[in-house]
């Protein structure tokens, strides 16, 4: 992946563009992923970004959210108790506010992008309301604990960052679990408990609707969006890397809805600790 601040100025540019377009307060993994094939990032923004600048894709992913909170809140129960205090409970809050504000738009557009690299025009004709202004949530960046910072932590923490891994079949620990590590009692104890609960049908059944939603969600963009494999094609030096990028598309089309579940579980687990008063 490419590391943001390192990435020549025209693949900041258009990373920056993309954060402030969809008003979070991070760099995207999939976005960071695509970046190794520069030509082929911008190519897919500068086609996805007309129709992500809408209200009504911005409505559609905050239907999937809404979905997730009215769904979640009839079944789960958290499974563990951990003293937390009111200044570290806002801060938590607000990071994953910005994820379950952000992912089901990434998740959205990992859709649109999977079906119009299988040559499919993805949306519909015509042009829809602009965006109502910015975000809250992009002000502040988050603050990650990157795989590299995490060796520094405990061994206890690496072989959670190694565990997430395994059990979601991913390669990278999603920036969702990077910002919460900073907290690592809530991390530990809330991630045991997430692995229990997403074997269970109600989890699995609440991410086959999710998955369903942003495909419509995707149906629904306008302007359409249509890149195809032949012009991704064109961009690349090496042919196989199509392919490449074809699996990192599939990858974060399967990771999102996991994370936009989770972080949902994660929400209501912490709404529900005891607050304590820091002495």
């Amino acid at each position: 992946m490419i590391e943001p601040s390192h990435a020549p100025a025209e693949i900041q540019a258009c990373l920056s563009d993309i954060q402030d377009t969809l008003g979070i307060p991070w760099t995207p993994e999939n976005w960071r992923a695509y970046a190794m094939y520069p030509s082929v990032m911008q190519l897919f923004w500068e086609r996805l970004k007309p129709a992500t600048q809408t209200e009504s894709f911005l409505e559609d992913a905050i239907a999937i959210t809404e979905r997730i909170y009215r769904d979640t809140s009839d079944w789960y129960q958290p499974g563990y108790q951990i003293d937390i205090d009111e200044a570290q409970r806002h801060q938590i809050q607000r990071v994953l506010n910005a994820f379950t504000f952000g992912n089901p738009q990434l998740l959205i557009q990992q859709f649109a992008l999977s079906r119009t690299l299988a040559s499919e025009v993805v949306g519909q004709e015509g042009n829809a309301a602009a965006r109502r202004g910015p975000n809250a949530y992009q002000r502040t960046e988050i603050k990650l604990i990157g795989e590299q910072s995490v060796r520094e932590m405990s061994p206890q923490m690496q072989q959670v960052y190694r565990d997430i891994k395994q059990t979601l079949g991913v390669p990278i620990v999603n920036s969702d679990y990077q910002a919460l590590a900073r907290w690592s009692p809530l991390f530990l104890a809330a991630w045991q408990d997430i692995k229990l609960w997403r074997e269970r049908p109600e989890y699995q059944l609440l991410k086959q609707d999710i998955v369903q939603r942003a495909e419509n969600a995707a149906s629904r963009l306008r302007p359409v969006v249509a890149i195809g494999e032949p012009e991704v094609r064109d961009r690349l030096d090496n042919p196989e890397d199509f392919e490449r990028i074809q699996q990192t598309v599939e990858m974060f089309k399967d990771i999102l809805p996991e994370l936009i579940v989770q972080d949902a579980l994660l929400y209501m687990g912490l709404a529900n600790l005891p607050s304590v008063t820091k002495l």
